[in-house]
């Protein structure tokens, strides 16, 4: 997805993703640490790209998938888990050669 901005608000988001304004607020609660908008120095929320991707990901997992909230949770969990280089079962051993 290419947004030709570096912000955008909780309504363009809205209308990107085709979830409504309250939807996505829910979200940000029951999705805490998945997606956290910034906030301007008047509360108004401010979306990056990596939030959009994420909001449209957890519409799939809700609305196409039909996993239940906790359901679609443990879904990001795992993916988060298993994209996150383990480093510890690398270890480093000697220099490189």
């Amino acid at each position: 997805m290419m947004i030709r901005k570096d912000w955008l608000s909780i309504g363009e988001v809205s209308e990107i993703t085709e979830v409504p304004v309250h939807t996505l607020r829910y979200w940000e609660s029951e999705f805490n640490g998945f997606f956290q908008p910034l906030r301007t120095e008047g509360g108004q929320r401010r979306y990056d790209e990596g939030a959009v991707e994420r909001i449209l990901e957890i519409r799939t997992l809700l609305k196409e998938e039909k996993y239940s909230i906790a359901g679609a949770r443990q879904v990001l969990a795992r993916r988060r888990r298993f994209s996150e280089p383990d480093f510890e079962a690398f270890p480093m051993t000697g220099s490189a050669r």
